[in-house]
């Protein structure tokens, strides 16, 4: 009977899986969980007394366990132990956790780490972790160390037929065995089945079933009753991988009291150490101190201290001839490092609508977004390729508070038509950082860069004259554009034509604003004339127009002549100019309209036209003139005898 007893229990042992697991060694961050497979653990929460809040789940399976550091538990068949805890601006927790084997298709997550088990046979295995594929047994990734051991094997021995092999919910029966004969050799066929399904495996050959690889041996007869028993030599792996993995964020290194250590950006210094407490200074490259902080140990529990991506805790204490030093574990994350403690968001609103050389105005936004004040900033605006600008392109932001914006408007002119860029704002101010000497960094700031649609549009200029007009007699001149824009009038005067102005006539080349105008023009000279406006626009020529005119002699005058003086002259035209215009030392302004002023040289042609028949009349004002110029000079001697007379009468009373 013992011995009975006894085959059972090594036939017991035979079938059972002898695999020793998967495992994760390492820090893991309190909230985050480790995958393999169906399995999970999640450290949920640490108490202030030091216990941890662990859960744990396997498929649709969830329990909870509360565990001390040092302590471990077996829960779902996973086994956890928590070691030590790293208290800092996040908390960590260093555990020792074992899984069951992972199966090919299944995943292993940890944090932000996923491995996926692509294949596995008795020959290679294949696995992807992000976007790169392993089929190494041993690798490291982003700094976690990895381990696999593949095709774990559950079974090596004997079966019979109708035998099953099990692993985890997972069986493998036995069906059959067929036997022939081939030159002369006999050859075998062992028949299995797995999920309703049969599968053959010829001796020395192996063939993925399900989760498993089974490789078939052969097989021997054991004579019962005269007949073959056969024992059917297997052996059976699991089709996946024992998945190993480790992980530390940390550097380990040795720190001597008051000595600087470049870690980073930074510079840090154990401004003291006594026992298991040491005295951190975190500071910038021109040793100006950023922070300073307290870092000790007790019982496996770290309390750390963080400065902008940079964790520092100590972990013990020595000394040697040197002095005395601190054992460290730190980490830095660049991407953590100080931030500016202002930033500028500028934003570039285009206008609604965009008209060729029309123009329109363009609205910049500044918002400070950062915690801190920003003083003396200067935004500049680059408009794009086709894009004229009209008026200022550059601010100066005196002050900034946090959270308050302020807005620009820039008027820009688009000189082509289609998509066009309407160009970025930039911003240079002087920013409060902790990592710059002095506390303060000149940083740029850059807008967005927007398109937009620009309309097609061609201006047209018209001018409007009398077909004839008389000599010397003023007359109104009007000049029309289909649309206002941006840039200048010139109209173009030929010899003898003028401009009415001031009571003087301005003539040659006269610039006007671009929009609808009326001036008062005199022609002192018979025939026929030809006027001319251009529009022109960023200095390119946009549109003309032409007149043409008959100047005609006065009623009963015939013959002129003619006296011409030239003299140069400064006007400045801010509106349209009408009969009704307001006329004042060298300005003409209509004063209930604010405009651009513009201000032009030209020559001033002064001339007096007197018919022949005048001549008596000219020579009786020339005597006319001498003889008062006679009188005027017998007035003064008469007047300065008598001063003299008087002068004399005065020093004879005295």
């Amino acid at each position: 009977m013992k011995r009975l007893v006894t085959v059972i229990a090594l036939i017991w042992v035979l079938f059972i899986p002898y695999v020793e697991g998967s495992s994760y060694t390492g820090w893991i961050e309190v909230g985050e969980s480790i995958n393999y497979g169906d399995y999970s653990i999640r450290i949920v929460d640490i108490s202030v007394d030091g216990n941890i809040l662990v859960e744990v789940s396997r498929g649709n399976e969830v329990t909870y366990t509360t565990l001390k550091i040092g302590g471990s538990s077996e829960v779902l068949g996973i086994k956890v132990k928590v070691e030590k805890i790293f208290l800092s601006g996040t908390n960590l927790t260093y555990i020792n956790a074992t899984f069951e084997p992972v199966l090919v298709g299944g995943r292993v997550k940890v944090g932000k780490f996923t491995l996926s088990l692509v294949n596995v046979t008795l020959d290679s295995i294949k696995v992807q972790v992000g976007n790169k594929t392993y089929t190494s047994t041993t690798f490291e990734h982003e700094g976690y160390k990895v381990s696999l051991k593949p095709h774990p094997k559950i079974f090596s021995g004997e079966v019979k037929i109708g035998d099953n092999i099990t692993y985890s919910s997972y069986k493998l029966t036995i069906e059959s065995l067929n036997m022939s004969i081939v030159n002369n050799k006999t050859v075998s066929v062992v028949t299995l089945r797995y999920d309703d399904k049969t599968y053959e495996v010829k001796e020395d050959e192996s063939k993925s079933i399900g989760p498993f690889i089974v490789k078939y041996n052969g097989f021997r007869c054991e004579m019962v009753n005269n007949l073959c028993d056969p024992r059917i030599s297997l052996e059976v792996y699991l089709r996946g991988a024992e998945v190993s993995i480790s992980y530390t964020p940390f550097t380990k290194i040795e720190m001597y009291e008051k000595k600087d250590y470049k870690i980073g950006e930074f510079l840090v210094r154990p401004v003291g150490i006594s026992g298991d407490t040491a005295y951190f200074s975190i500071m910038n490259n021109c040793g100006d101190e950023i922070f300073f902080g307290k870092s000790f140990v007790r019982d496996n529990i770290i309390q750390g201290i963080t400065y902008d991506g940079l964790t520092i805790g100590i972990v013990g204490s020595e000394s040697d001839s040197s002095g005395k030093k601190a054992i460290v574990l730190y980490t830095y994350n660049q991407e953590e490092k100080p931030r500016y403690l202002a930033y500028l968001n500028v934003t570039i609103i285009p206008p609604e609508k965009l008209i060729q050389y029309k123009p329109s105005a363009l609205k910049i936004k500044v918002i400070n977004e950062g915690n801190s004040r920003v003083i003396g900033a200067f935004l500049t605006f680059f408009p794009g390729d086709g894009i004229k600008i009209s008026g200022d392109s550059a601010f100066y932001i005196e002050k900034l508070e946090p959270g308050k914006e302020v807005e620009y408007s820039i008027e820009i002119v688009p000189l082509v038509n289609g998509t066009v860029n309407l160009g970025n704002a930039v911003i240079r101010a002087p920013i409060p950082y902790p990592l710059a000497c002095g506390g303060l960094d000149v940083i740029e700031f850059s807008s967005n860069s927007p398109n937009a649609f620009v309309e097609s549009f061609t201006p047209m200029l018209s001018i409007d004259v009398p077909k004839t007009v008389e000599l010397g007699k003023p007359f109104n001149v009007t000049i029309s554009l289909n649309k206002n824009v941006a840039g200048n009038i010139t109209l173009i005067l030929p010899e003898g034509i003028g401009v009415l102005y001031n009571g003087r006539l301005v003539g040659k080349e006269v610039i006007l604003p671009p929009k609808n105008t009326t001036l008062t023009l005199v022609s002192l000279n018979p025939g026929f004339h030809k006027i001319k406006a251009l529009l022109t626009i960023d200095s390119k020529e946009i549109s003309q127009a032409e007149a043409t005119f008959e100047t005609t002699a006065r009623e009963g005058e015939e013959n002129y002549v003619t006296i011409t003086k030239t003299e140069t002259s400064m006007i400045t035209l801010t509106e349209t100019l009408t009969e009704t215009t307001t006329l004042t030392q060298e300005t003409i302004t209509k004063t209930e309209t604010k405009s651009e002023v513009r201000t032009v040289a030209t020559t001033v042609t002064l001339t007096e036209t007197q018919p022949p028949g005048m001549l008596p009349t000219i020579i009786s004002w020339a005597v006319g003139v001498i003889t008062g110029i006679m009188l005027i000079l017998l007035i003064a001697w008469f007047n300065y005898r008598q001063q003299v007379s008087r002068t004399r009468r005065s020093r004879r009373r005295r």
